[in-house]
């Protein structure tokens, strides 16, 4: 069987035990074939109304194999929160966003898929979600490819 070499990863926000006060859990899933080299969650913003607040913020993780997963970041879940990472496998390189929007009306958790005891619930990238199964301009560049605009 051929190896898919496209970067396709999820990101699910899971209702746990609070840590500081935050009770949402935001996991990177890798859904790739090939392990990833790094992920860097590079930039959070959050929203609610007319407000809106932009912090950068420099998280790495390394060497996320295939169908693993890793701890990206912590929220309260009061606003509409858009993560923003870029990946990395081989030479290929991917700028991603997961947006989460009132996380804190969500009431009816489901399992994730890829996160054995965890409820909540994932996304796609916000691009890809856009524009389906087109590449971003940027994504081009890169040299990387999305995976197809399907919830998990």
């Amino acid at each position: 069987m051929k190896e898919d070499k496209r970067i396709r990863c999820r990101m699910a926000a899971c209702r746990e035990a609070p840590v500081d006060g935050k009770e949402w859990h935001f996991y990177l899933i890798n859904d790739s074939d090939a392990p990833l080299d790094s992920a860097v969650l590079y930039h959070v913003s959050t929203e609610w109304g007319d407000f809106g607040h932009s912090q950068a913020t420099d998280i790495c993780i390394t060497d996320l194999a295939p169908g693993a997963h890793a701890l990206m970041w912590r929220d309260d879940g009061e606003f509409r929160i858009t993560l923003s990472l870029r990946v990395c496998t081989g030479s290929r390189e991917a700028r991603l966003e997961f947006e989460f929007p009132k996380l804190y009306i969500q009431r009816k958790l489901q399992p994730v898929k890829g996160l054995p005891g965890k409820l909540g619930f994932s996304t796609v990238d916000r691009n890809e979600d856009k524009r389906g199964q087109r590449c971003s301009h940027l994504a081009r560049r890169a040299g990387a490819d999305h995976h197809p605009n399907v919830m998990k």
